[in-house]
C-alpha cells in the first residue's frame, strides 16, 4: 500500500512512521489501530490522511464520523459505515442476517422476532462480502462518540477480522476510560494504538505557518507554550487573537469565535449543533437564510460540507456551539428538528429535548420508539427513550411509568447492564402499583435474586398480579416452576406449576413463552428423573425459531445438553450447544457466548477433556464478574483440580464462598464440599474424606439433584468410606447407589455402583467378586469414554489383580491408568499408581551400574526433590548432583527427570531408599 508522505500532515513524522507500519500489515492480515489522545490534538488529521492513501491504494474504505448529538441514536455511526455499500451487499447476505441488518439501517421494517443481536454478524458478512474484491477497511473517528448499539455490532466484527480487512479509529480518551470496543481484549496483537502527543514548538510553527498565520515569531511560540502544544487549541487562539494571559480554555476560544458568527449564519450553526450533520440542501431549504446561510457558516471556518452533509469542522466546534444554546431556545430547536428528521425513533428523541415536563402523548410516542428501537436490536437506545418515555409521564400515571421502567429494565439487562436494571425494578416493587406492570417487575427481578426462598416467593406473587393476562402469567409459572424445583427442591410442585405454564403458554401465540415453559418443564422432569422429559425438551426446540426473547426466558438447548450429558451422551451434547454457540455467535450475543464457556467447561470435566476445561474456564473467569457467574466458574474450576487432587481447589472453594449463590443454591453447595472432600480423598486423608463426602448424597437427593448424587458424589463417598475402614455405612451407599442407577439404566450410574461394588469385595478380600465387578465397572466406563472414570477403576483393578497374584496384569492396568492420569494432569492419582506399579511388579537387584552415591541422587530426585534440595539432604553440592545425573541418564538410557521416575515406577529401575 501507498505510504502517507509528510505533505499530507505536517509535523508528525513519528506518526506517519506508525500508521504507514499499520499498513504495511495489513497486506498480510488483519491489523487495527487506534490514534488517541486529547481533544484537537490532530487525531483526526492523521486519520483523514490514512484514509485518503487507503482509497488511493484501492481499498475498500467504510467510514463512520459519529458526533455527540448522535449518541442516542441506534446504529447511526453503523448507518454511516454501510450507507454507501449497503445496496451491493444485502442482497449477498444469507436473508437472516439481511433482514436484520435491514432493519438496523431502517431500510425496512424490522420482523417479529428478529433477534437484536444479528446486526453484528450481518456486519461481519458484509465485510466478507466486500472483501472478496480486496482490502476493507472500518474507518472510525472518534470511536468515544459510538451510538451503543453501533459499537456493540462494530466490537463483534473486530473481534472477527480476517484476511485484509483492518479498522482504523480515533480515540478521545481520558483517564479511566474504558475502550467503547473492547479492542485489546479482541484483537491482542493485531492491535497498534499510537498516542498522539504534542507538537514540538518548531512543529506548532509549522502548523501555524501552514494555515496561513503571519504572526511574530514571539507570538507563536506564547501560543505553543498556551496551547500546549495542541494544534487545534494553537489555531483557534491564532484565529481569536488572544491577548497575553488568556486561558487557552477551549470554552473561552469556541466562545469567542461563536460571537464573531455573522447573525445570518447563526441559525444553521445551531440547528447543526441540534440535530448533527444533516443533508445541506435540506438544511439550506427549511432555514431562513438558505443558502448565504450555509455559506456565512462555512466562511466563519465553523462548518465544512462533507459528501453533501453540512457539519462542524471539529467535534469539539459541535459541542460548544450546542452548549452555548440557551435552554428553552435549544428546546424551540429541537421542535423545529420535527421537520428535517424522519424516523420514529429520531422524531421521538428531538420530541424529548424539545419537552419541559410531564406530557402523555411524548411519553407514549418514546416508548413505541423504544420498543421499535428494540425490534431493530438497538437496545442501549431503546433504554435511552424508555428512560425519556418515564421523565415524561404524567404523575398521575403510575401504571404507565412502571411499565416503561420495566421496559427500560428489560432492555438494559438485554444490553448487560444487570445493576442498573436491578435497581428499576426495585423502584417499581417499592411503589404502590399493581397488576401486570407488578408482575412483569417481579418476573424481570428474580433474573438478579441469589436466594431462592426469595425469589419463589416474588413469582408466587407475580401469577397471582399477572391474572389478566395468559402470557405473563405462564411466564410467571414457568419461573416458578424452575425456581421451586432447581432451587429449592421441590420438584413435584414444579412438576405441576411447569405444567400449568405449558398448558397456559399453548393457550396464546407467544412462541417465545411456550418454549420457556416447555424447558422448564423438561428440567424439572429431568430432575425427578422422569423418562418422558426428552419429549418435552424436542418440542421446546421446535418452538425456538424466530423468537424474540425477554429478561427471563430459557433456550432449550444448555438444558437439553445438560440431559444429554448425564446420560453420557457426549456427541449429543456436544451438537445442542454447538447449535447454541452458533445461534449465539450469529446474533452475536458476547455474554450468552460467554456463559457457554462455562456449560462446555462442564461438559469438558465430565469427558476427560481437561485441557479444553482448563482454557474455557480460564475465559469464563476472564469476563465474569463478582455474582452467580464468577461463582459458578470458580467452582466449577475447584471441580476440575479437586480431581487432579490439587489443593488449588480449596483456594477456589474459599473464593467462591464469598458469594451468597454458594449457600443459596444447593448445586453450587455441593459442588463446594465435595471439591473440599475430594482433595482429602486425593491426599489419602480418608476420615477427613468421609466425614465430608458421606452427607452429600442424601443432601443432593433432598434437594432434587439425583443425577449430582448418583454420577458425581457417591462413587468417591464410598471409596471414602471403605478408605476409612467404615464398611457398614459403605455398604449402605453402594445398595443405594445401585437401586438408582439400576432403576433407570443409567449409562454412567451401572459402572459407578459395580466400582464400589468391587471395593467392598476388595476389603472383604472376595478377590473373585472384586475383580468381576471391576471389570463390569471397566467396560462401562470404556464403553461411554470417561478416561478419568476409567483410571480410577483401573488403579482399584490393578491393585485387586497383584493381590490375586496376576502381576503382568496387574502392571498392564496400572500402567494404562498412570498414562490416562499423567495425560490428565491428576498428579496425586498419578503418584498413587506409580506405588501400586512397585508393589505390582518384581524388583531386579539394587545394583544395576549405579554407584551408591549416584542411588542416592536418584531416589531423591524420583521423590520429588529439586537439586538444591538434593543437594542439601546428601551434604554435597548442587554441581555435584548435576553431575550424578548426568551420568545416571547416560548408563540408565534415559533423558529426563520424568523419565527417571516412569522407568523406576514401571520397575525397570530399582532404587534404594535415600
Amino acid at each position: 500500500m501507498r505510504a502517507l508522505g509528510e505533505s499530507a500532515v505536517v509535523g508528525r513524522d513519528r506518526e506517519l512512521s506508525e500508521v504507514n507500519r499499520w499498513m504495511d500489515r495489513l497486506a498480510h492480515g488483519p491489523a487495527a489501530l487506534v490514534l488517541s489522545g486529547e481533544a484537537g490534538i490532530g487525531k483526526t488529521t492523521l486519520w483523514e490522511a490514512a484514509v485518503a492513501t487507503s482509497r488511493a491504494a484501492d481499498s475498500r474504505v467504510l467510514v463512520a464520523r459519529p458526533v455527540q448529538a448522535e449518541l442516542v441514536l441506534g446504529f447511526s455511526a453503523l448507518a454511516d459505515l454501510l450507507d454507501d455499500v449497503a445496496d451491493e451487499v444485502l442482497p449477498r447476505l444469507p436473508d437472516p442476517l439481511a433482514r436484520a441488518l435491514a432493519a438496523a439501517l431502517l431500510r425496512t421494517d424490522p420482523e417479529p422476532g428478529l433477534d437484536p443481536h444479528a446486526v453484528g454478524r450481518g456486519l461481519v458478512e458484509a465485510i466478507r462480502v466486500l472483501g472478496s474484491g480486496g482490502p476493507v477497511i472500518l474507518a472510525v473517528d472518534d470511536i468515544q462518540w459510538l451510538d451503543a448499539p453501533s459499537a456493540r455490532a462494530i466490537a463483534f466484527a473486530a473481534r472477527r477480522l480476517e484476511g485484509c480487512t483492518g479498522l482504523l479509529a480515533t480515540w478521545r480518551r481520558s483517564e479511566g476510560d474504558a475502550d467503547p470496543l473492547d479492542l485489546q481484549r479482541s484483537l491482542g496483537d493485531s492491535l497498534a494504538t499510537l498516542d498522539v502527543g504534542p507538537l514540538s514548538a518548531d512543529a506548532s510553527q509549522s502548523v501555524l505557518r501552514h494555515a496561513g498565520s503571519h504572526l511574530p515569531l514571539r507570538v507563536l511560540q506564547r501560543l505553543h507554550t498556551e496551547s500546549g502544544g495542541n494544534p487545534f487549541y494553537a489555531l483557534e487562539l491564532a484565529r481569536s487573537a488572544a491577548t497575553p494571559g488568556l486561558s487557552p480554555a477551549l470554552k473561552v476560544v469556541v466562545g469567542q469565535r461563536l460571537s464573531r458568527l455573522p447573525e445570518i449564519a447563526r441559525p444553521v450553526v445551531e440547528m447543526a449543533a441540534v440535530i448533527g450533520p444533516v443533508d445541506a440542501g435540506l438544511l439550506t431549504r427549511f432555514l431562513e437564510g438558505g443558502e448565504a446561510a450555509l455559506d456565512a457558516a462555512v466562511e466563519s471556518g465553523l462548518m465544512v460540507i462533507r459528501d453533501g452533509q453540512a457539519c462542524f469542522d471539529h467535534p469539539l466546534l459541535a459541542a460548544g456551539a450546542y452548549d452555548s444554546i440557551a435552554p428553552g431556545r435549544r428546546r424551540a430547536l429541537h421542535r423545529q428538528a420535527l421537520d428535517l428528521v424522519h424516523g420514529l425513533e429520531e422524531q421521538a428523541r428531538h420530541v424529548a429535548l424539545a419537552t419541559d415536563g410531564h406530557d402523555g402523548a411524548a411519553a407514549a410516542l418514546l416508548e413505541r420508539a423504544a420498543l421499535a428501537a428494540r425490534a431493530r436490536g438497538a437496545l442501549e437506545s431503546g433504554a435511552e427513550l424508555a428512560r425519556q418515555a418515564r421523565r415524561l409521564t404524567p404523575a398521575g400515571n403510575a401504571d404507565d411509568h412502571a411499565r416503561r421502567t420495566v421496559v427500560q429494565a428489560d432492555l438494559l439487562y438485554l444490553a448487560g447492564a444487570d445493576q442498573e436494571a436491578s435497581g428499576l425494578v426495585d423502584d417499581v416493587l417499592r411503589s404502590d402499583v399493581r397488576g401486570l406492570s407488578r408482575a412483569r417487575a417481579l418476573i424481570h427481578r428474580v433474573q438478579h435474586d441469589e436466594e431462592p426462598q426469595v425469589a419463589v416467593a416474588r413469582l408466587e406473587e407475580a401469577v397471582i398480579e399477572a391474572a389478566s393476562d395468559d402470557v405473563v402469567r405462564a411466564r410467571a409459572l414457568a419461573g416458578l416452576a424452575w425456581m421451586r424445583g432447581v432451587w429449592a427442591g421441590d420438584l413435584e410442585t414444579a412438576v405441576h406449576e411447569a405444567e400449568a405454564a405449558v398448558t397456559l403458554a399453548e393457550s396464546t401465540s407467544d412462541s417465545a413463552v411456550l418454549a420457556t415453559a416447555l424447558t422448564t418443564a423438561a428440567i424439572v422432569r429431568t430432575y425427578r428423573g422422569d423418562p418422558d422429559a426428552e419429549i418435552y425438551f424436542q418440542r421446546a426446540i421446535e418452538s425456538t425459531d424466530g423468537v424474540e426473547w425477554i429478561a427471563g426466558d430459557r433456550s432449550p438447548f444448555v438444558a437439553f445438553a445438560h440431559q444429554r450429558f448425564w446420560q453420557g451422551d457426549w456427541e449429543g451434547a456436544d451438537a445442542l450447544l454447538g447449535r447454541e454457540r452458533a445461534q449465539a455467535a450469529q446474533n452475536g450475543e458476547d455474554s450468552r457466548l460467554e456463559r457457554l464457556n462455562l456449560f462446555e467447561a462442564d461438559l469438558a470435566i465430565r469427558r476427560g477433556r481437561w485441557s479444553d476445561a482448563d482454557r474455557l474456564l480460564h475465559d469464563a473467569l476472564a469476563w465474569a464478574p463478582p455474582g452467580y457467574w464468577r461463582t459458578r466458574a470458580l467452582l466449577l474450576r475447584a471441580l476440575l483440580r479437586a480431581r487432579r487432587g490439587s489443593r488449588e481447589a480449596l483456594d477456589d472453594v474459599a473464593d467462591a464462598s464469598s458469594s451468597p449463590a454458594t449457600t443459596a443454591d444447593p448445586a453450587l453447595a455441593a459442588t463446594a464440599r465435595y471439591a473440599i472432600g475430594l482433595v482429602a480423598l486425593a491426599d489419602g486423608r480418608a476420615q477427613d474424606a468421609a466425614a465430608r463426602l458421606t452427607p452429600l448424597p442424601d443432601f443432593l437427593e433432598t434437594h432434587g439433584l439425583r443425577e449430582l448424587a448418583i454420577l458425581l458424589v457417591a462413587p468417591d463417598a464410598v471409596e471414602a468410606l471403605v478408605n476409612a475402614g467404615d464398611l457398614a455405612s459403605a455398604v449402605a451407599a453402594t445398595e443405594h447407589l445401585h437401586r438408582r442407577a439400576e432403576a433407570s439404566q443409567h449409562p454412567l450410574g451401572l459402572p459407578a455402583a459395580a466400582r464400589c461394588r468391587g471395593l467392598l469385595s476388595l476389603a472383604h478380600g472376595d478377590l473373585d467378586s472384586a475383580l468381576s465387578e471391576l471389570a463390569v465397572s471397566r467396560e462401562g466406563f470404556e464403553r461411554i469414554d470417561m478416561p478419568y472414570e476409567l483410571a480410577r477403576t483401573l488403579l482399584v483393578e490393578g491393585n485387586a489383580l497383584r493381590r490375586a497374584g496376576r502381576r503382568a496384569l496387574a502392571g498392564d492396568a496400572l500402567e494404562r491408568a498412570l498414562r490416562t492420569f499423567e495425560s490428565l494432569g491428576a498428579e496425586r492419582w498419578a503418584h498413587r499408581c506409580q506405588q501400586e506399579l512397585r508393589r505390582a511388579r518384581p524388583r531386579p537387584g539394587h545394583g544395576l551400574d549405579l554407584t551408591e552415591a549416584e542411588q542416592r541422587v536418584a531416589s531423591l530426585v524420583v521423590a520429588g526433590h529439586t537439586n538444591r534440595e538434593v543437594a542439601a539432604a546428601l551434604f554435597t553440592s548442587v554441581a555435584t548432583v548435576e553431575a550424578h545425573l548426568t551420568r545416571i541418564y547416560r548408563k540408565l538410557g534415559l533423558r529426563s527427570r520424568t523419565e527417571l521416575s516412569r522407568a523406576v515406577a514401571d520397575g525397570r529401575v530399582a532404587l534404594v531408599d535415600p
